[in-house]
């Protein structure tokens, strides 16, 4: 449920805060993800892909 509640991005959408530590997105992360979307800054996204065994 608490997944459900994070707000989604959508292609070419990115939030100016991250969800999970409220410091701002940078610039530089928003224009690189435009295809993609983020929700996240890139610190807890790094955090997120360990938690799943994401290799980047």
């Amino acid at each position: 449920m608490a997944l459900a509640a994070r707000p989604i991005a959508k292609p070419g959408q990115c939030l100016l805060k991250c969800v999970d530590c409220g410091d701002d997105i940078l610039d530089a992360r928003r224009l690189a993800m435009l295809d993609r979307g983020c929700t996240r800054c890139t610190g807890c996204e790094e955090l997120a892909d360990r938690r799943l065994g994401v290799r980047v």
